[in-house]
C-alpha cells in the first residue's frame, strides 16, 4: 500500500505528462551521451583487445630481397631470445576488378595489392588472419582477401581480380574468400589492398614458391622495443650469414594494436564531449526543478497551511525527482546502449576489429546510474532547498509578495530601453525575467551552440591540413619500379611521353639507426631527392631544408622524434642503409600531418650509400592537365611508355587517390564528432522547451488577462516564439564567442589523434553565420509547443487557475 507522499508524487506525474516527459527527458539525454560514450569506449577497447589476441602477433618480422627456405628459418629459430619463428612470401602488384561493364581499363582502376602466401593455412603459429565467409584454405588460383580490402575494391567473392606482374603479364585471380586481419590498416587509410595465396599459386606469378618474411615470436612476452630492436639485429646477422640481404624489419608496438593511440585520442575527445553533455544535462535539471517549483508555489503554500514541514515538502519533491530519474534510466540507458553500438560499428570501418557482441558492462551501467540518479538529485538539491524555504506568504501570493518588488539590475536596465516597439521590447523583457532560469538556459544553449561551431571549425581545418598536405607535394603522378633503374633513363623517357610537363627521379631506401651499442632501430624511411627539388614544399619545423651541394645530410620527419627525442637540427646520427653504416648530420626536421612518415637525403648521398649509385625506383611526373582524368591518362601514357622499352610494370600512384584516402582518414572523425554535436543540440533544444514552457506556465493568469483584453491568437504565438527568439540570439552570440577556444583545442585533439600533430586550424565566419540560422531555428522550433498551448487556453480557465 502506498503511502500518501508517493500517490500524491504518483498524481503529480500522471496529472502533468507533459512535464514529466520533459524532466525525464532532460535526465534522459545525459544518461545517452554519456552510456553511448562510455560503452562505445569500452567496446572499442575490448574490441581491440581481443582482436589482437586473436591475431597473437609476432614481436617483429624481418623482409629479405632474396628467397629462403626453412634451413635459414631453424638458423633464425636458434637465436637467442627466439621462441618461435615462422615464414611466407610477401609481394605487392598491381590490381583491378575484372568487370565486363566498365569497358577498357583506365590507369585510375588500378589499384596496389598487398600479396601474402603461406604454407600451411590451417596451423598458422602468429600473424594469424580469421576466415569471415567463403573459402579456407585458398584454393590454388585463388585469392582470400582482407574484408575491408573487400569494401574498398568493391568487390565479392566469386568475382576475378586481374594483376600485373613485374614482366607486365597479366594473370587473373579469382576471390574465394574473405578473412580479417588484425594487423593490417584498413584499406581505406592506406590506400593498399591485402590478399592471401597458396604457395602454389606463387608460381602462377611467376615467383618462386619460397619465403621472403621471416615472423619472428620473442622468448620474452614483455619485451620493449629497445630489446625487441637488439633481437632484431641479431636475427638480421644470421640472415646476412646466409647471403640474404634484409631490405625492411618491422617492429610493432610491443602488445599493443596498431590503432591503440588512436583509439586513445579518440577516448580523450569522446570523453571530453561528453562531459560538455553531462553539464548541460545537469544545467537542463536545475533549470527544470526551478520551474517545477515555482509552478507549484500555491501548492507549496497549502500544504505548509495545513501542517507540512521544510524537511517533508523536501523529501516530498526530492522523491519527484527520484521517479523521474528512474523513468529517464529506463529510457537512456537502452539508448546509449543501442546509440554505443552504431559508433562502436564504425571502428569496423576504420580500425579493423569487430566491436559487436558485447553487452552492456558493470563498471558502464554503474557511471549511468550515476549519472541518471546521482548527478540529477544532486542538481535538484539547491533548487530543492531553495524552493522548500519560501514563506507561506510568499507561496499564496507569489514571490513580490516577500520581495519588496526587486527585480534587480537587468531587469531595472531593460525597463529603460526606450525607442522600441511594444511587441519588439515586451519579449525581451520576458526573456530576462528569471535570472537564475536565464543563465542555466543560456550555459545550455551558449555551449551546444560552442560545439556545433567548433565541429564545423573542425571539418575546416581538415579541409585546410589536407590541402596543405598535399601542396606539400608538387607532382601528379609517381611510377614505382620493383627494382631500381638508372635515374637519367628514367626522366628522359618519362619527359617523352606526351602530357608530361616535368619529371624528376627518386630512390626510396629503409634506414635503421645504429645506437651506441651497435643495435639497430626499426625501420625509417627515406626518400632521395634532389636537393632544391621544386617538387616538395616542406614545412619546417627546425633547421633548413635540403640545399645543391648538401652531401651527408638528412631532414627529418618529425614523427620520429617519438621515438628519438634527442635528436635535433644539428644532431648527428648513424645510419645503417643496406647493411652499410656511416654518420649523418640532421639539418631540418620537417612536419607532416598526412601520408607515410617520410625523412629525406640528397638523392647522389642516399644510393651511393645503398652501393646503387646513379639509380631511382621512382620517377615522379607533373602533369600539364591537374584534374584527376588528366593525371590517369598521363599514368596510362607512362606505363605504356616504360613497358614498351623493357622497365617492365611498375605501379603508379596518382594524388587524386591520396586525396581520397585522406578524406577517408577525416570522415570517421568528424562522423562521431557530428554524432555529439547533434546530442548537445538536443540538450540545447529541450533546455529551451523546458524554460518556454515554465514561462507560459507560470504567466498562465497573465495571458488570462491578456486574452480578456482583446490579444488574438497570433500575438500570443508571436509573443512565446519572439521570447525564445531573444535566448536563441543571445545564446548565438554567447556560443560564438565560446567557439574559438573550444574548437582551436578540439582541432588540436582530432589532429593529434590522426597525425600526431594539431590541425592546421581555420575558423571559418560561415560556422557562426550557419549556427546564426540555426539557433534561431531551434528556438523557434522549441517556443512553438509552449506558445500553441498558451494561445489554446481559455479566458475562463486562465483566470481561474491556482
Amino acid at each position: 500500500m502506498l503511502s500518501p507522499r508517493w500517490r500524491k508524487i504518483l498524481r503529480d506525474l500522471s496529472s502533468n505528462k507533459a512535464r514529466t516527459v520533459l524532466v525525464s527527458l532532460s535526465i534522459a539525454v545525459g544518461i545517452v551521451g554519456v552510456g553511448m560514450i562510455s560503452q562505445t569506449l569500452e567496446m572499442m577497447q575490448r574490441g581491440m583487445n581481443d582482436s589482437h589476441r586473436s591475431a597473437e602477433a609476432s614481436a617483429f618480422s624481418v623482409t629479405t630481397l632474396q628467397p629462403f627456405d626453412h634451413r635459414v628459418m631453424d638458423k633464425a629459430a636458434a637465436v637467442p631470445g627466439v621462441s618461435a619463428v615462422d615464414g611466407r612470401a610477401s609481394f605487392e602488384l598491381r590490381a583491378h576488378p575484372v568487370r565486363a561493364e566498365d569497358g577498357p581499363v583506365k590507369a585510375g582502376d588500378w589499384r596496389t595489392i598487398r600479396l601474402f602466401a603461406l604454407e600451411d593455412y590451417n596451423h598458422i603459429p602468429m600473424d594469424k588472419m580469421l576466415p569471415v565467409e567463403g573459402a579456407w584454405p585458398p584454393a590454388q588460383g585463388e585469392l582470400l582477401m582482407e574484408r575491408t580490402s573487400v569494401d574498398y575494391l568493391g568487390v565479392s567473392i566469386g568475382d576475378k581480380l586481374e594483376v600485373e606482374l613485374p614482366d607486365g603479364t597479366l594473370r587473373q585471380l579469382k576471390l574465394g574468400g574473405i578473412v580479417q586481419d588484425p594487423l593490417r590498416e584498413t584499406s581505406s587509410m592506406t590506400g593498399v589492398s591485402y590478399g592471401y595465396l597458396s604457395m602454389a599459386t606463387l608460381g602462377e606469378l611467376g615467383r618462386p614458391e619460397a619465403f621472403n618474411t621471416l615472423s619472428v615470436m620473442a622468448s620474452d612476452p614483455e619485451a620493449d622495443s629497445a630489446k625487441l630492436e637488439r633481437l632484431a639485429g641479431d636475427v638480421r646477422q644470421v640472415m646476412t650469414a646466409e647471403g640474404l640481404t634484409p631490405v625492411s624489419t618491422r617492429i610493432p608496438k610491443p602488445g599493443k594494436h596498431w590503432a591503440e593511440d588512436i583509439v586513445q585520442s579518440f577516448a580523450l575527445i569522446l570523453q571530453t564531449m561528453g562531459g560538455l553533455a553531462l553539464a548541460l544535462g545537469a544545467c537542463l535539471v536545475m533549470n527544470t526543478i526551478f520551474g517545477m517549483l515555482a509552478g507549484q508555489l500555491r501548492q507549496i503554500g497549502v500544504m505548509q497551511v495545513l501542517g507540512a514541514t521544510r524537511g517533508s515538502l523536501f523529501r516530498l519533491y526530492l522523491g519527484t525527482v527520484l521517479l523521474y530519474c528512474l523513468l529517464a534510466s529506463l529510457l537512456g540507458i537502452p539508448l546509449g546502449m543501442l546509440g554505443a553500438r552504431a559508433m562502436a560499428s564504425q571502428s569496423i570501418r576504420l580500425l579493423n576489429f569487430d566491436s559487436s557482441g558485447y553487452g552492456l558492462t558493470l563498471p558502464v551501467l554503474g557511471l549511468e546510474l550515476i549519472v541518471g540518479l546521482l548527478i540529477p538529485i544532486l542538481a535538484a538539491l539547491y533548487p530543492l532547498a531553495a524552493g522548500t524555504r519560501i514563506t507561506i506568504r510568499e507561496a499564496i501570493g507569489g514571490p513580490a509578495a516577500g520581495s519588496g518588488g526587486s527585480r534587480g539590475w537587468l531587469a531595472a536596465m531593460l525597463e529603460a530601453v526606450k525607442g522600441l516597439p511594444g511587441p519588439l521590447l515586451l519579449p525581451i523583457r520576458n526573456a530576462f525575467r528569471s535570472r537564475v532560469r536565464l543563465t542555466l538556459t543560456l550555459a545550455t544553449m551558449s555551449l551546444g551552440g560552442a560545439i556545433v561551431i567548433s565541429v564545423i571549425a573542425v571539418q575546416a581545418s581538415m579541409e585546410l591540413t589536407k590541402a596543405n598536405s598535399l601542396r606539400y607535394t608538387h607532382y601528379d603522378v609517381q611510377l614505382s619500379f620493383p627494382e631500381s633503374r638508372t635515374a637519367s633513363d628514367l626522366v628522359a623517357e618519362a619527359q617523352t611521353v606526351t602530357g608530361v610537363e616535368t619529371a624528376e627521379a627518386w630512390t626510396w631506401k629503409t634506414a635503421n639507426r645504429v645506437g651506441a651499442d651497435g643495435s639497430e632501430s626499426k625501420d625509417l624511411a627515406f626518400a632521395g631527392i634532389p636537393p632544391g627539388t621544386a617538387l616538395i614544399e616542406p614545412v619546417l619545423l627546425e633547421g633548413r631544408w635540403l640545399q645543391p651541394g648538401d652531401r651527408k645530410a638528412v631532414v627529418l620527419d618529425s614523427f620520429l622524434l617519438q621515438d628519438n627525442p634527442d635528436l635535433h637540427a644539428g644532431s648527428e646520427v648513424t645510419l645503417a642503409v643496406n647493411g652499410r653504416r656511416d654518420t649523418w648530420t640532421v639539418i631540418g626536421i620537417t612536419r607532416k600531418v598526412s601520408g607515410d612518415v617520410v625523412s629525406y637525403a640528397p638523392f647522389e648521398a642516399l644510393s651511393e650509400a645503398a652501393g646503387e649509385a646513379g639509380k631511382a625506383m621512382t620517377v615522379q611526373t607533373v602533369t600539364k592537365d591537374h584534374s584527376r582524368e588528366g593525371q590517369a591518362q598521363a599514368a596510362a601514357a607512362l606505363q605504356t611508355r616504360f613497358k614498351e622499352k623493357g622497365y617492365g610494370s611498375a605501379s603508379t600512384l596518382i594524388t587524386d587517390d591520396l586525396r581520397k584516402v585522406q578524406e577517408n582518414r577525416f570522415q570517421t572523425v568528424l562522423a562521431f564528432l557530428a554524432v555529439m554535436s547533434v546530442l548537445l543540440v538536443i540538450v540545447a533544444a529541450l533546455g529551451l522547451t523546458g524554460t518556454m514552457s515554465l514561462s507560459v506556465l507560470e504567466r498562465t493568469r497573465e495571458f488570462g488577462i491578456m486574452r480578456s483584453i482583446g490579444a488574438s491568437d497570433r500575438s500570443m504565438l508571436g509573443l512565446i516564439i519572439g521570447e525564445g527568439l531573444v535566448l536563441g540570439l543571445v545564446s548565438w552570440a554567447v556560443g560564438s564567442l565560446l567557439a574559438y577556444p573550444v574548437s582551436r583545442q578540439l582541432s588540436a585533439a582530432v589532429g593529434h589523434s590522426l597525425f600526431e600533430q594539431p590541425l592546421d586550424y581555420r575558423f571559418p565566419l560561415s560556422g557562426v553565420l550557419l549556427w546564426l540560422a540555426g539557433s534561431l531555428v531551434v528556438a523557434a522550433a522549441a517556443s512553438l509547443l509552449p506558445a500553441w498551448k498558451a494561445a489554446r487556453l481559455e479566458i475562463r480557465d486562465v483566470l481561474a487557475y491556482e
